[in-house]
Order: C-alpha cells, then sequence, then structure tokens
C-alpha cells in the first residue's frame, strides 16, 4: 500500500497518470481501500476532531458501506472509483459541518481548563481571563494563549503533534524531526518541527495570520465550503519575520513582513548614528539583520549617503523611514514578503 496516499491526493487534485490511475483502482480492489480512505481523510478529519466533534458511530460505519457499493458495483472501474471520491467527500462535508455545529454550542458555553471528548484523551482548555495563560503541552512545548482563546489537544501525543486554535495564541514549539507538529486553525494548517510563531484565528474575523519569530513554518489553508477539494491553496514557507495572511472570504493567502520585524542576525555595519554612510551599505545591513529581502536599483543608490542620528532601539520601518525620507524616495511591503524601495537616487535631493 505504499504511496497510496500521494496517488490519492493527485487523483483529487486530477493530476494523476492513467497508469497510476489503474494502479489505484487495483489497490481498491484487493480491499485495502479502507485504510487508503483513513490515510486520506485523516488530517482532515483529526482537526474535526480536535476541535470537538467525535465521528458517531453511524458515521464511523459509513466507511465499510462506502467500499462494499464501490467494490460491489459493475460500472467501469472510472466511474468505481469516482463514486469513491464522491463518497470520501460526504464524509469529510459531514465532518466539517459537525466541527463548525460544536464551535458554535461552545460559543455559549465557554469554560476554563475544560476537558473534552474525555473518551478521545483531549484536553480542551479556554482562556477566559484578562491576561496571557501558558499552557504547556506533552512535549514540553509551550503555548500563550491570548484572552478569549481556546485551544485542543490529546494528553498524549503520537506520531503527529496536533492542536487546534481558536483565537490568538503564540507557540514555542520543542524541536522534534520526527514528530511534526501542526497547528489547525479555522481553514489554515500551520506544520512545523521545532520553531515559534504566533497564529491569530478569530472565528469572527475574516483572516487567519501567521507569524513568523523564529524557526521555519509551512503553511496551507483548505475552505470550508462544499467545492473544498477544489478550493485548496499550495502550501507556502514562511520564515523569521514572515507571514501569511488568509482571506477567508477570497479563498487567496498572501505572505508579507511582520508589523514588527526583530532582528533575526547582529550586523556591525548598523550603527546608532551615520556620517555620509553609504545607503547601500546600510541597506544591505538592514536585509541581513532582519532576514528580510529588500530590494532597490543599487546602481541608482550607488553614490548616495546618510547623514544621521538613528536611535538604536528604532525598528526596521522607523529606519527605512529616515532613509527613505533622505533619498525622498518611499518603500512598499510586496505580497512575496520583500520591501521594494522606490528612488531615483539623491542627485536631485536637497541636503
Amino acid at each position: 500500500m505504499h504511496g497510496i496516499h500521494n496517488l490519492m491526493e493527485r487523483y483529487l487534485d486530477n493530476t494523476i497518470s492513467e497508469d497510476d490511475r489503474l494502479e489505484l483502482i487495483k489497490i481498491l480492489r484487493q480491499g485495502h481501500a479502507d485504510e487508503a480512505l483513513k490515510d486520506k481523510i485523516g488530517e482532515t478529519l483529526r482537526a474535526e476532531i480536535l476541535s470537538g466533534d467525535k465521528p458517531s458511530e453511524s458515521e464511523k460505519s459509513m466507511s465499510g458501506d462506502i467500499f462494499e457499493q464501490i467494490l460491489a458495483d459493475d460500472r467501469p472501474s472510472h466511474n468505481r472509483f469516482a463514486a469513491f471520491v464522491q463518497y470520501a467527500a460526504s464524509l469529510l462535508i459531514l465532518a466539517v459541518v459537525g466541527s463548525l455545529l460544536y464551535f458554535q454550542k461552545t460559543d455559549d458555553h465557554p469554560s476554563a481548563n475544560s476537558m473534552a471528548i474525555t473518551t478521545m484523551d483531549v484536553v480542551s482548555k479556554a482562556n477566559t481571563g484578562n491576561e496571557t495563560q501558558r499552557i504547556s503541552l506533552p512535549d514540553g512545548s509551550v503555548i500563550l494563549l491570548e484572552p478569549g482563546g481556546e485551544v485542543r489537544y490529546p494528553e498524549k501525543f503520537g506520531k503527529v503533534r496536533e492542536v487546534s486554535l481558536s483565537g490568538e495564541a503564540f507557540f514555542e514549539v520543542t524541536k522534534d524531526a520526527a514528530h511534526p507538529f501542526l497547528v489547525y486553525a479555522n481553514e489554515v494548517t500551520t506544520k512545523v518541527l521545532g520553531t515559534s510563531f504566533r497564529i491569530k484565528a478569530n472565528r469572527e474575523e475574516k483572516e487567519v495570520v501567521v507569524a513568523v519569530k523564529t524557526g521555519k513554518v509551512s503553511v496551507s489553508a483548505k475552505s470550508i465550503n462544499y467545492k473544498f477539494r477544489d478550493a485548496s491553496i499550495d502550501e507556502i514557507t514562511l520564515t523569521p519575520n514572515q507571514q501569511a495572511i488568509y482571506d477567508r472570504r477570497e479563498h487567496v493567502v498572501v505572505k508579507k513582513v511582520v508589523e514588527k520585524p526583530v532582528v533575526v542576525t547582529e550586523q556591525a555595519a548598523l550603527k546608532s548614528s551615520y556620517i555620509n554612510e553609504q545607503i547601500v551599505q546600510i541597506l544591505t545591513a538592514l536585509s541581513e539583520s532582519y532576514a528580510v529581502d529588500i530590494r532597490y536599483n543599487a546602481e541608482a543608490l550607488s553614490g548616495c549617503t546618510l547623514t544621521s542620528d538613528i536611535i538604536e532601539a528604532e525598528g526596521l520601518f522607523d529606519q527605512l523611514d529616515i532613509i527613505c525620507s533622505a533619498l525622498g524616495g518611499s518603500y512598499t511591503l510586496e505580497n512575496d514578503a520583500s520591501i521594494v524601495i522606490e528612488s531615483n537616487g539623491c542627485s536631485n535631493v536637497k541636503p
């Protein structure tokens, strides 16, 4: 059954070859379909379970019924597998709708440090206070949960460390390459090995934001509607000082520089004040210090210098404001997490 998940993923994405499609049908006929379905819907369904909605016995029994009907069908193999896709989609829709109903119910009855789904050994904690709440996870990772937020996670992690979040929280994840760490927040899934990052996923807001402080994370999203199989976005990678902003209504994601970038690597070239310092050198040092791609016309700025008192505690954007003011230019934050400086150089700028 090696590769079954990949085959099913490519079939649903309509990128599978005819030979691989036939191989997938062969696997279904050999009786491995039940495990294949579990693998395919597992990640999505687990997210819903962690969100507080345990599949009913009737829903679980549907899994076996699906394959009995498919394998007993005398239609051509392609149509037979199409039926499999339809049934699998129905199961997922049912799970998603169930979780939404669960969240809607819990909104009316929030409870701090309450246990949820005891039969599944899932812990549910809600911050109903006015201060940030520190939560320690079974693997040593830490969640700093903001007021109004809620998290759910297993009492004991398995091969994959999974957490469901509603609201805003900062994560400090213990590094463990053998056990990926996944956070489900509305439609967005954030996957990490070990890093620190913040997620804002308030149910009433139209955006979900994932901002990285250290390390690297991948972010993907799947729209919760009847077209969810065709609405997934490509996985994007975030590094320090980058954030992914997912629009839940338009189902689009952009990658931006975070609102308050922090220094990643100290640079000796950055000083508290400058006297006739080459601006290109300052921009290069800023880019390396904050691990941010800063783009500009190097030729146009090659002869430009800066004389200015820059307070040492000033942030990246404050320093860029000072530089652009000296150049008579401006900068923009692009949707690929880069910064573009627009300036015609310093020849026409009055001292």
